[in-house]
């Protein structure tokens, strides 16, 4: 067995696995960036299986095989095609910078033109052998755009996926300039390799890293669905907890103004001072059960996302609704690392209650027409005064 036979054997092995495997992944996982993949080493073990099949067919040696000629040509380009879409697809080039999809838009354009000139030749002037200019032009024209579109890629894309995608295609268009470059000078041989043999072996340490790249991103995916189930559960848990205390708060409250109104009922016509103070305990009951059920209404509403806004807005809505109407003029120094400790609804419903109390208490309190409501960190606790 000779070495190539030997390489294009192994590849085609390690390409027709990973292709299945990654299809098998995207199936389940309907992630795009797994199908752009399968598709890509589907039809890089089409290329390698055509090349085994047609006996390495050399496009370089005269030949009136006009299939062979044109499979050739149209497998190979539709390869690397499909690579260019896939990275292209993971590296996100229809955003910014523009330059990066200029290339990738480029790159597909010359591989299109390319394939045409080799079908119109095979058609009006027959097979006959590749010319070695217009190979060495092409692949290394195509070469030198995907370099350039990955190293402004490289620049804008900082995720170690998407890195590892670059570092990935570095080595596939590396592999592809020693292939192009031994059979522009005659199957030169580049570290024991000629021919196509380093662009297949490129191939093999592609699928590593590419494989390697979406093991990294399944697990980080899978870690980001686990941490948003937990926040989930928190926020189910924190909402059964504001709804059992909405249901013991106003269960009581409604009994202490069943109570009231039953002894103001007989007393209205006996005793009407007392009846009146019952009817006052009514009101004042009444209107604690409105403030509690606000707080927890508010309380149900957050999420993780806007809790620390939400809680600074709340607490100057209290501001005025408790200090100004007595002419009181409130300032507010609320720090933000304060409110990053606040992380779930139980913890922000209870902060809302100190600061309410005290605000209560100091408008009963105070003769000063201004306050000062504070929230800050003090030896890594959260302080609220209200002074």
């Amino acid at each position: 067995m000779t070495q190539l036979l030997f390489i294009e054997i192994f590849v085609l092995g390690a390409t027709a696995i990973a292709a299945i495997y990654h299809a098998g992944l995207y199936i389940q996982q309907k992630d795009r960036f797994l199908l752009f993949y399968s598709i890509y080493l589907f039809t890089t073990s089409a290329y390698i299986g055509f090349k085994l099949l047609s006996n390495n067919y050399n496009p370089f040696i005269p030949t009136a095989n006009t299939g062979y000629y044109v499979m050739e040509e149209f497998l190979q380009l539709f390869m690397v095609c499909n690579y260019t879409t896939f990275a292209a697809v993971t590296l996100e080039v229809t955003q910014k910078p523009r330059m990066v999809k200029y290339a990738w838009v480029s790159f597909l354009v010359i591989s299109a033109l390319t394939f045409t000139v080799h079908l119109c030749k095979a058609w009006l002037i027959g097979p006959g052998v590749t010319s070695v200019t217009v190979y060495a032009v092409s692949r290394l024209f195509l070469i030198f755009i995907a370099t350039i579109g990955l190293l402004l890629a490289w620049r804008v894309r900082t995720s170690v996926f998407q890195r590892t995608i670059i570092i990935g295609s570095i080595v596939y268009d590396l592999s592809g300039l020693l292939s192009a470059l031994s059979f522009i000078n005659g199957n030169k041989t580049f570290f024991g390799l000629s021919g196509v043999e380093p662009y297949l072996i490129g191939c093999f340490i592609d699928v590593i890293i590419f494989s390697g790249a979406f093991g990294y991103r399944i697990k980080l995916i899978a870690r980001q669905k686990n941490e948003l189930l937990k926040n989930e559960l928190s926020v189910i848990e924190a909402q059964n907890r504001i709804g059992k205390s909405l249901n013991d708060t106003v269960g009581a409250a409604l009994s202490s103004i069943h109570v009231y109104a039953s002894v103001a009922e007989k007393l209205i016509e006996k005793d009407p001072e007392k009846a009146k103070k019952c009817l006052r305990e009514i009101n004042t009951n009444s209107l604690q059960i409105m403030d509690e059920v606000g707080d927890i209404v508010w309380a149900l509403n957050l999420s993780p996302a806007n809790i620390q806004d939400a809680l600074t807005t709340r607490i100057k809505r209290y501001g005025l609704e408790i200090l100004e109407p007595k002419n009181i003029s409130c300032t507010y120094e609320i720090e933000p690392e304060a409110l990053q400790a606040v992380r779930d609804i139980t913890s922000a419903k209870n902060i809302l209650q100190q600061i309410k109390a005290a605000m209560q208490s100091f408008s009963v309190k105070t003769t000063s027409s201004k306050v000062l409501v504070s929230v800050k960190m003090f030896q890594n606790k959260m302080n609220i005064s209200v002074n």
